[in-house]
Parts: C-alpha cells; structure tokens; sequence
C-alpha cells in the first residue's frame, strides 16, 4: 500500500514536470459578453467588448475564460465552473458587458434570455451581483468585478411604463461590500447610465479601460483614473466609479507592459554619444508609507530645506500625490521668503568722507582745445593676448546640503495630519469647529458626512493614526467637486426665564451637521 501511494506522488510529480501548464494558474479572469437578448433588442458591442478583453487579459498573463451570449442556466453554471479556478488563484477578475438593471437597491446581471415583465422576476430570472462576489471570494490576494452594464435599458422602460417596476432604477446602485481585498469598477456612477459605442466597435468604456491596459504597469487604481481620464475624453461628462476595500499593497493586473531590455549593440566610435536612460525605479509599498511618514514629518517643520530633502528622497514617487502637494508647499515657502526680501526697508549709504571735490567749471577756450584734441586721429594699440579666466571655485557654504527630514512622532504627526483634514473639510461644509488637529465629536461628525457626499466610507478610528488621516485626506482630494449640504433652518424664540412670556421676536439662523442644530 506504501508502495502504491509513493508510485502515484511520483506519477503526478512527472506530470507537472513534463507539462507546466497543469499547474495553477496565479491571474484568472471570467469574460462574458451578452449581446443577442431574445425579449429586447440586440446590443452592438458587447461581443466585440468581451474579445478584446479576453485577448487584453490574455497578453497580460492572465488564464482566461471567455463566454457569450448565455442564459440564466450557463450563466450560473459558467460562474460555478470559474469558482474553482479561482479557488486556487492569486488574482480573480470578471469582466461582463451587457444589460444590468437595480431593482430595490440591488444590482443585477441580464441573461439573454430573460423577459422580466415584473420586479418580482429579479430573483428567478437574474444573477444577483453578491452571486458574483460569492464566487470569486476564494482568490487570495485580489477580487476585481468589471461592469460595463450601464446601458440605457429596454427591461427599464418596459417595467416603468407597465408599472410593474415603481422599484427599478437607472443604471447600477451603490454596492457595500465587507470581503478585503476586493475592488468593483462601474463604467458610470451610482444611478448614472453611459452611450454605447459604434456598431461594430467596442463601448467607451471598454475602449479606454483597453488602453489603460496596454499602458505602462501600474497599480490597479490608478489605473482606474487612466480608465476614468479617457472615457472622459470620448464621452464628456461620464464619471465610471470605483467601490474598493483594498489596502496600501500594489495591485498590477498588467505587469507585462515594462519595455523590453534593448539588444546588445557594437560600440561604434560617436563624439557626442547619447545617454541612455535608466529605467525608472519600482515603487514598494514600505517606500509609500515612508513617504507618508516623510511628508507629516516635513509639514511639521516646514522650511525650505526640508521640503527640498524630502523631494530629494523620494523622487522616485514623483506621480504621488503627497509629493505633488510638497511641491506646492515647497513653491509656498520660496515666494514667501521673497515677499519677505522685497518688503524689508533699503539701507541708504553713508557719504564717503573721502569724497573728491567736483571739478570746476571750464572755460570756452579750454572747451575748443579738448574738441579740436578730440577730432585728432587717436593710435590703436596692438591686441594684447588676453589669458584665459579661471574657472570659478564653489563655494562650499553658498550650497549647503538639504536638511535633513526629521523624526516626528506618532502622536505630533498624527495632529498635524488631522488639522490638514479639518481644514480640507471646513472647505467643503462639512466642519465647522476649529482646525487644531484635536479628535472629537465635530471632527468625526465631519468625516460621517463627508463619506456620504463621497458615497465612500472614510475608515478613521476613534484614535486616528496619520496613516488613516492622511489616507482620507488623499481620497477626499480626488473629489475636488463634492461638498457636504448645509441644512439651514429657523429655531423659535426663547421664553424668559423669570416671568415666563415671550421675549420679542426675532430670525435666529441655525445650521445642522451631522444631526446636531448650532443656532446664532
């Protein structure tokens, strides 16, 4: 029996050796594109769309499993049959193109083959978006769901003109998801829907998440904002929207877009050789938090000299934007110390006591003798070799070195990371306490509201670390056109306390934050 089971080990040992490709794969993706719907009218891009993704992700290294055109049954059985694939994987991504409808807050995917004549259908004919979810939970370090399904859709308008859908909105709902590790992307925001492309072409959406692709390498979500910046290009206005629960690892689902080494070439002799440049080096995720940590540290003390250090030190993250901030900060600090030069008061020299007296008028006669000496032909001496200038010596205190970026701790970096928060959120109404970098009832009010204008829950802890501030400093900053409502309303006049009638009246105004009333 021992023997048996040793023979089998070695069998399977060998077969993995022999053929590679048996071995688990570490990207899977599930592609699926439904075009040809029997009870509405056929969609012109979804086929192309799922054949350039399939193809994109395959170029990418991914192991890809590409359906069209399914109904409700080979719909489900086709995301049982990717469960185990991604099971087993490091990355799991589906793409879908299609018909997506949210009945009651819920999101759905369209099988072709479903009619949908009533809300109520939805659970019967359609596959709930937490069935997607549920099926690529098992990957261990990415679970991504690409919709390009917010089409203007046919199922809509039939159910509202029929009535039997009061529940069922425009485009994909709002999603909250509590799995880790976990991002979602819309081809346009909550309630919003987005054209399809030309016939015969690719949606807009799809188009620019293929270029963003076949772009450099870079984490996911940025490149998600590339996707973003050229959709916005074709269809003005269009905002796809991201709902993720990732955390401050990188995640490249395109890391086979580096250029290739160049061929050895023969030297050739040139008197002006062109430089080649070296590539540029890769970004870890230890170096983005000590950026982090280098950029509260710099805030603090705010000088020159160590925004110049700090720029210095972390050049290589020069698309984050913590260090496009510190160049601002840094163009702050130099045309204040210029202002402060160009106000300070101008010192008057003192008369030279030494002075020479100022010559003495002269006469007409002496003016002729200097003319008629002047109109003279004057000798020009020969050219004297002139010896070359000697190079300038730097000066060693003229360019001292940066400063060094200081060592903040915890606590102190913590502070100052809020005050930048607080006074980010007294921008957009969302607070309306003082900036002092103090946690209380105000500040996490403020953040409370702020998430719900962002639709995005801004993860801060009673005890904020800078970490978690300066991360939602860095989320808000991406919305620069989102504010917090302020609700204005009118208190009545207070009683007189000693005799108990009305005082006389008058319009008090009061503002709401967060459920608390402050009157003026």
């Amino acid at each position: 029996m021992f023997r048996e089971a040793a023979v089998k080990k070695l069998l399977l040992l060998c077969i993995f050796a022999c053929f590679p490709t048996l071995a688990l794969a570490s990207q899977v993706a599930l592609v699926i594109g439904n075009s040809k719907y029997t009870s509405v009218a056929e969609l012109s891009n979804p086929g192309n769309d799922s054949a350039a993704m399939a193809a994109a992700l395959r170029d990418q290294g991914f192991t890809v499993l590409h359906r069209d055109d399914l109904g409700q049954i080979e719909m489900r059985r086709t995301l049982r049959d990717f469960r185990a694939m991604a099971d087993t994987a490091e990355i799991a991504l589906i793409f879908y193109a299609g018909h997506g409808i949210e009945i009651s807050g819920q999101n759905y995917l369209v099988p072709i083959d479903a009619r949908l004549e009533d809300e109520r259908d939805a659970s019967v004919e359609l596959i709930n978006m937490d069935v997607l979810l549920r099926q690529i939970s098992g990957a261990r370090t990415l679970k991504m769901v690409v919709l390009d399904a917010c089409r203007n859709n046919p199922f809509v308008v039939k159910m509202q003109r029929d009535d039997a859908g009061r529940n069922v909105g425009l485009g994909l709902a709002d999603i909250e998801t509590s799995d880790t590790d976990t991002l979602i992307a819309y081809a346009a925001a909550a309630g919003e829907v987005t054209p399809d492309g030309i016939t015969g072409g690719n949606s807009p959406f799809t188009e620019a998440f293929l270029t963003a692709l076949n772009g450099p390498p870079r984490d996911v979500r940025r490149l998600l904002g590339t996707v973003r910046d050229e959709m916005r290009k074709k269809v003005p206005g269009s905002t796809p929207f991201v709902y993720s629960s990732l955390g401050g690892t990188e995640y490249v689902i395109n890391p086979k877009n580096s250029a290739p080494a160049p061929e050895p070439v023969a030297a050739v002799a040139s008197p002006d050789p062109t430089p080649v440049p070296e590539p540029a080096p890769q970004v870890t995720a230890a170096d983005t938090q000590a950026l982090i940590s280098d950029y509260v540290a710099a805030d603090m003390v705010g000088t020159r000299g160590v925004w110049d250090a700090f720029l210095e030190k972390h050049k290589a993250s020069s698309s984050n934007l913590l260090y496009g901030i510190a160049l601002t900060k840094r163009s702050a600090v130099v045309e204040a110390e210029r202002s402060a030069a160009a106000s300070a008061p101008v010192s008057t020299p003192a008369p030279d006591p030494v002075a020479k007296p100022a010559p003495a008028p002269q006469t007409q006669t002496q003016t002729q003798t200097q003319t008629a000496a002047l109109a003279e032909p004057v000798p020009v001496p020969a050219p004297i070799a002139r010896q070359p200038a000697p190079e300038p010596v730097p000066d060693p205190v003229a360019a001292p070195a940066p400063e060094p970026v200081p060592v903040i701790p915890e606590a102190e970096a913590a502070k100052a990371a809020l005050a930048d928060l607080q006074q980010v959120l007294l921008e957009r109404k969302c607070y309306q306490g003082a900036v002092d970098g103090l946690y209380g009832r105000q500040s996490a009010a403020a953040i409370s509201r702020m998430s719900e204008a962002l639709g995005i829950e801004l993860k801060v802890s009673s005890r904020p670390l800078s970490s978690e501030l300066l991360a939602a400093l860095d989320r808000i900053s991406q919305s620069d056109d989102v504010d917090c409502p302020a609700a204005v309303v009118a208190a009545p006049a207070p009683r007189s306390a000693n005799t108990g009638a009305a005082r006389p009246s008058r319009k008090r105004q009061c503002v709401e934050f967060a459920g608390v009333v402050t009157c003026q």
